[in-house]
């Protein structure tokens, strides 16, 4: 055989190699494919008292998704409030929440982002675009969370009159 066709032959006995799992190369595996990341809007719930061992988001009539992941500490501390929240599904009945914004509580929209300190008084840095939101008169038990995220409803034109603790920035 010419050098040229043993060169042609190792290609296609490689090939015919891929085909058959039994003669592919040991200790290869293909890995999974990466779950997509999902975007929900709903209501966080839970049914229990105590919101850190049962907590989902209802998304519409029929629509219930355990919440696990990473923001599921604050996540609980908005039971009640509209959320949107992203993160892939695990497979069963859950999603496993990588980010998450307020939208609404106690059916009021509601800005969601971490209070700032600006020259001429304090702000949001929203969540959702990193843009400000100033506050006008905020009240002095807000300005105790300097530094966390929190989310305040009302309009822009006035002091907020609601507003809660997420925590964390």
């Amino acid at each position: 055989m010419t050098r040229s066709r043993i060169f042609l032959l190792i290609p296609a006995l490689a090939l015919a190699a891929c085909e058959n799992p039994s003669t592919a190369p040991k200790g290869i595996t293909a890995s999974p494919p990466a779950p997509a990341i999902m975007e929900l809007r709903g209501i966080v719930e839970s049914p229990s008292s105590n919101s850190l061992t049962e907590l989902y988001i209802r998304v519409g009539d029929t629509g219930l998704y355990r919440i696990e992941g990473s923001e599921r500490y604050r996540l609980s501390r908005l039971v009640g409030a509209e959320v949107t929240v992203r993160g892939p599904l695990d497979g069963l009945d859950g999603i496993e929440v990588e980010g998450f914004v307020v939208l609404k509580v106690h059916g009021r929209e509601a800005a969601d982002g971490v209070l700032v300190e600006m020259e001429d008084g304090y702000a949001l840095r929203l969540v959702v675009d990193g843009s400000f939101r100033y506050l006008i008169d905020p009240p002095a038990e807000l300005l105790g969370h300097v530094g966390e995220r929190v989310w305040v409803t009302d309009p822009t034109d006035e002091s907020p009159s609601d507003y809660g603790v997420i925590g964390g920035t």
